[in-house]
């Protein structure tokens, strides 16, 4: 049996999350302020594992309508966060090497050091902010007449000082070249990339480049220090569009949070730990991913963006499960540069939220199995690894073995906790994406493994490894694809007993009843994958020739169905 996590929301109503976030972000639409110091509107979505709430502050112009969900937003260099994701993808999915050389364009070097994709989304190219042929002929529009010839030009011209990956110097000209490059690679342009990376599958139809009649009928708006500004135009040609060019609504964005934060659509979630997994300081108090930040002593991943009209924020904890998305319609800059108040209010709001949650006990209790979990990870890392090596693999096969059932027991013993039903639930949630990413990391290792070896069969690798190779197998529902094709080595040993012919028998009726898939089921042949129908009582799922189930299970080892079931009638409660 697979462990099955379902996810359950609490009950829980944090009734006064609406004031801790209007205490932040109100001030700055306050109509008594300067026209150059108010924003003329804010709206924020704020996502935590018991609620989901949208918050409007101000009007889209004096006298006007509030912003609604649907209402669209520039983002502005957010647009980075979502390129990220999709070099994410691209690296898992079609196998870029984000360690590669750049080659979508020849790009300047420092002493033959050549320019990475990683560099570029690190902000650690040596590039600078943006290139200094850029000169508008209308300086609200930078962007939308800035060509390759005009980049081509720039790049042949400009030499590095610093060596690329040692130095973080944000830059918008390199966010647009990592989007030129996605580009390049799939022959589309950035906009129908991304939405076929992961737009259109979590449903985010709204973010978007260029907008339809429908969509430009709800677009904010906007302004510049209090005065009528341009929304930034853009090309197809306009070729930096990857630092600063979509255009989202707040319900979109809550959905990108609610993906990232791992409390929808868990099969996003290895995309989302590549493009935030934070290994470059960019600071003080500052890591970097992807083009996502990490604020280390706070704990947020977050990225923000401004036009000549308009302020993002996106931003949550991935361990208080909290997050939030600030939009709004205005930009200021004053004498010290761009105003950082919505920045620093959603920040804030982010960690009142959290607090006021009050689930320190269950954080607490995942963030020890996380030490335990690097604990034993640095241990077997020990190790020099050497994928070549019978012995090396055996001990690797063990060590995930070892996480496997750790992390499954650890489940089964929540109800000694002692948590309330709030508690429990934002345990499963936090537990949720732990468990998946355990699962999928598992499954990705163990594919690596059979590549270079093969099965591991009982006379060359010895009971244990056939065995433990077997279970990680059963729990790669995720991959069914995976299963099947293990399934059709296992088919061709398991007579020889170079596999154990239950184990053979338990993943055939595994493959025939496609966890993953339900549509896809067909009848089992051993009686091996049931659920719990109520209290006491455990059902199979259909089996095949039902009436000679017996016969077939006993020519692999199995003990009769009728007796298999009763040993699971405890477990149904």
């Amino acid at each position: 049996m697979a462990f099955a996590l379902i996810a359950q929301t609490a009950c829980a109503t944090p009734s006064n999350t609406r004031k801790l976030v209007e205490a932040e972000f109100a001030p700055l639409t306050e109509p008594s302020l300067p026209k150059e110091k108010r924003y003329q509107s804010i709206l924020i979505g704020i996502v935590t594992p018991f609620e989901i709430q949208i918050i409007p502050l101000g009007t889209l112009r004096d006298g006007g309508a509030v912003p609604s969900a649907t209402t669209i937003f520039e983002i502005g260099s957010v647009t980075k966060g979502l390129v990220g994701l999709s070099l994410a993808r691209e690296s898992l999915d079609r196998g870029l090497n984000l360690a590669q050389t750049y080659g979508a364009l020849k790009l300047p070097s420092y002493r033959n050091r050549e320019i990475t994709w990683r560099n570029l989304a690190q902000h650690t190219s040596g590039l600078p902010r943006l290139p200094d042929n850029m000169k508008p002929d209308n300086p609200l529009q930078p962007y939308v007449n800035y060509d390759l010839s005009k980049l081509t030009i720039f790049l042949r011209n400009f030499s590095p000082q610093v060596e690329p990956g040692t130095h973080s110097v944000y830059s918008n000209l390199g966010a647009g070249l990592a989007g030129y490059g996605l580009e390049q690679l799939h022959k589309k342009p950035l906009e129908q990339v991304l939405q076929e990376s992961f737009l259109d599958k979590l449903g985010m139809g709204d973010t978007r480049v260029h907008l339809d009649s429908d969509q430009q009928s709800r677009f904010a708006p906007v302004f510049l220090n209090g005065e009528t500004s341009e929304a930034w135009q853009w090309k197809q040609e306009s070729v930096l569009q990857g630092g600063a060019a979509f255009r989202s609504t707040v319900q979109d964005m809550m959905v990108l949070l609610k993906t990232m934060m791992g409390l929808k659509d868990q099969d996003s979630l290895p995309m989302v730990e590549l493009a935030t997994r934070t290994d470059f300081s960019s600071g003080p108090n500052s890591q970097i991913g992807l083009f996502w930040h990490r604020l280390k002593a706070e704990n947020i991943v977050w990225h923000n963006g401004g036009t000549y009209g308009s302020t993002s924020f996106i931003g949550y904890d991935p361990d208080r499960l909290v997050g939030i998305v600030a939009l709004s319609n205005t930009m200021i800059i004053n004498e010290n540069g761009v105003d950082p108040r919505i920045d620093e209010a959603s920040i804030a709001a982010i960690q009142k939220i959290a607090s006021n949650l009050g689930m320190e006990r269950p954080i607490q209790v995942l963030k020890d199995y996380d030490r335990e979990l690097e604990q034993r990870a640095g241990e077997f890392n020990k190790i020099p690894a050497d994928p070549k090596s019978k012995k090396w693999s055996q001990l690797k096969l063990a060590h995930m073995y070892d996480i496997d059932q750790y992390m499954r027991n650890l489940f089964m013993g929540i109800s000694e906790r002692g948590f309330t039903e709030a508690e429990s639930s934002f345990f499963q949630q936090g537990y949720g994406r732990r468990f998946y990413m355990m699962d999928w990391q598992n499954t990705q290792d163990l594919k690596a493994l059979i590549r270079q070896h093969g099965w591991f069969k009982v006379s060359e690798w010895g009971a244990e490894a056939d065995q433990q190779a077997w279970l990680l197998v059963q729990h790669a529902d995720n991959e069914p694809d995976f299963q099947k094709e293990v399934l059709g080595r296992l088919s061709k040993l398991y007579s020889s007993r170079e596999t154990n012919p239950k184990n053979y028998a338990y993943l055939f009726d595994r493959v025939a009843s496609s966890f993953k898939d339900p549509s896809k089921r067909k009848p089992q042949r051993y009686g091996s994958q049931g659920s719990c129908v109520g209290p006491g009582k455990w059902e199979p799922l259909p089996i095949e020739d039902v009436a000679n189930v017996d016969v077939r299970r006993a020519e692999v080892g199995l003990p009769p169905l009728q007796e298999y079931i009763d040993g699971f009638q405890k477990i149904c409660r």
